[in-house]
């Protein structure tokens, strides 16, 4: 009797038994279910999608035609608001927050009647528990409510999301009124991972209205540097010119880091001769971006006794600050002087020849 060789049958054989291999299939089998069940969802979840999509472009089409009939006709006006579904309430408004950001004047009035029905609709998106929700409401406030919305951005200022947070500030540094702007003031401590020069643009938008409140947040030296240092990014944007002997005092207190770099950049702005002084002091400075400041401000508003400084910042290891001490040279008409360390073969001889480069080509150009 000839007997099977176990060692020659299949691996999965010998392996597993029959129940495991049973097992085998119907796992297999209920994945291919499920992976059609996948395909399935994917295929219907599209197709609702495009129907959505086919829907809002038949309203779109239908509400550009009335919005524009509705900016000049109070009767088709009234007969858009009469006709809007409260479920197409959120999007009517979103839809016109995209025009509103285009019109001014009286169109953008009219634009604003006309969002009037669908503000408590954004209201109540206002509480939504999704965050993303309540940022989209803040935003289509700014553009299309009333001065009693304002309150209500302000409140989302202290929205446990940074997410809203973010789009109330925008939202009412669009609005340019200095109230609100001060709210912003008052929470910065909330939007501590902005950029610093970012949300100084931001706030610069508030315009001259706030250049005293920035001012007095500097004189604070019980204030967080990170709050002094934004407030000079601001006056430096507002080039406001009272601020210089607030900035010469922030450096003669001993700053630091950001805070003395904002103070130099501001005195290099709106700077003169008598703050020269409390920058000439921080010429030695290890910081190089301080230094290239300092160097800046020598260079544009310094006199000649500062020309030694700069012959010595020729030799700076870092590129931008010879090339602007060579910029102040030659300025001062210390040609000679730039001419030769551009010939030479020292340190700062490329930036040297390249400020030298850049002044005769402004003389050309002016020339011509």
């Amino acid at each position: 009797m000839i007997v099977a060789d176990p060692r020659r049958a299949p691996l999965i054989e010998r392996l597993a038994g029959p129940d495991v291999l049973a097992a085998l299939v119907y796992g297999i089998a209920a994945l291919a279910a499920l992976a059609t069940v996948g395909v399935v969802l994917v295929l219907v979840l599209r197709a609702l999608n495009d129907r959505h999509r086919r829907r809002w472009r038949a309203h779109e089409a239908r509400w550009e035609r009335d919005v524009l009939d509705a900016l000049v006709d109070d009767q088709a006006a009234a007969r858009l608001v009469r006709g809007l579904a409260r479920r197409d309430r959120l999007y009517f408004a979103e839809y016109l927050s995209r025009i509103a950001r285009r019109v001014r004047g009286a169109e953008r009035e009219r634009l604003t009647l006309l969002a009037e029905p669908v503000l408590p609709a954004l209201t109540r998106e206002l509480r939504h528990r999704q965050p993303e929700r309540r940022a989209r409401a803040v935003h289509t406030l700014a553009l299309l409510g009333d001065p009693t919305s304002v309150g209500m951005i302000v409140r989302a200022l202290d929205d446990s999301s940074s997410f809203v947070v973010v789009a109330a500030v925008r939202a009412l540094a669009v609005t340019g009124a200095p109230e609100a702007g001060r709210q912003i003031l008052a929470r910065l401590d909330r939007v501590t991972r902005w950029d610093p020069n970012y949300l100084a643009h931001v706030l610069a938008r508030f315009g001259d209205a706030l250049a005293p409140d920035f001012r007095a947040i500097v004189q604070d030296e019980q204030a967080k540097p990170r709050a002094r240092h934004i407030a000079l990014l601001v006056l430096t944007l507002l080039h406001d010119v009272s601020s210089a002997a607030l900035a010469a005092r922030v450096l003669a207190g001993g700053a630091e880091g950001p805070l003395a770099r904002a103070a130099v950049q501001l005195l290099g702005d709106v700077g003169g001769a008598e703050q020269l002084d409390e920058v000439r002091a921080r010429r030695e400075t290890l910081d190089p971006v301080l230094r290239e400041g300092v160097v800046r401000v020598l260079a544009s508003i310094g006199d000649a006794g500062d020309v030694a400084t700069l012959r010595d910042a020729l030799l700076d290891p870092q590129p931008t600050i010879a090339y602007h001490a060579a910029r102040g040279l030659l300025a001062r008409g210390e040609v000679a002087a730039v001419e030769a360390a551009a010939e030479g073969k020292a340190r700062g001889a490329l930036a040297a020849r390249q400020a030298v480069a850049d002044a005769r080509r402004l003389a050309t150009t002016s020339a011509g």
